[in-house]
């Protein structure tokens, strides 16, 4: 280099190198609850200038406040909506499940009756089957000790059907 230039140093440098870190936490500043509400914003900002175009001081506070009132309304009713519309899908999925359950059970009521009626059939055919038995085992025919057996297994059948024929969960 051609020639170097010495850099004067400054006789006071404001220093006196007794500076320390400042011990106590800075805090956080709060977070606007207009944030995402930009015409709220706007309208705080324009009274925080005290602008004579909204009609002074007065007027601008005054406005402002109505417009953060009016948003903090619109704020707390979204979130009633939201809580409602919440409320309403869960009550719509009872809904449901009340409908099918009821489905299941008059199904359930009438597959029953259904075997009630068959139950009652073979019990009666089981009686009749166990009385010709007992008069052919009188006259001395051999096979009507075979029609007791069937018709007693029958009556037996038929009196507990409900709990043989009986689907699943029931």
């Amino acid at each position: 280099m051609v020639g170097e230039i010495e850099i004067p140093k400054p006789a006071n440098t404001g220093s006196t190198g007794t500076q320390v870190v400042k011990p106590e936490i800075v805090q956080a500043l709060e977070e606007s609850p207009l944030k995402g509400l930009p015409i709220a914003q706007t309208i705080e900002g324009l009274a925080a200038t005290k602008s004579k175009n909204m009609g002074g001081e007065v007027t601008a506070t005054l406005v402002a406040g109505v417009v953060n009132q009016l948003q903090f309304e619109l704020q707390s009713k979204d979130a009633e909506l939201k809580e409602a519309r919440n409320e309403l899908k869960q009550t719509h999925a009872d809904l449901s499940a009340s409908r099918i359950k009821a489905a299941v059970l008059q199904e359930r009521i009438n597959s029953f009756l259904k075997e009630k009626h068959l139950g009652n059939l073979i019990i009666v055919v089981g009686t009749g089957l166990i009385s010709f038995g007992i008069d052919m085992s009188i006259d001395g025919i051999w096979y009507g000790y075979g029609l007791i057996f069937i018709g007693l297994l029958l009556a037996t059948l038929g009196w507990f059907s409900n709990r043989f024929f009986k689907g699943e969960g029931a």
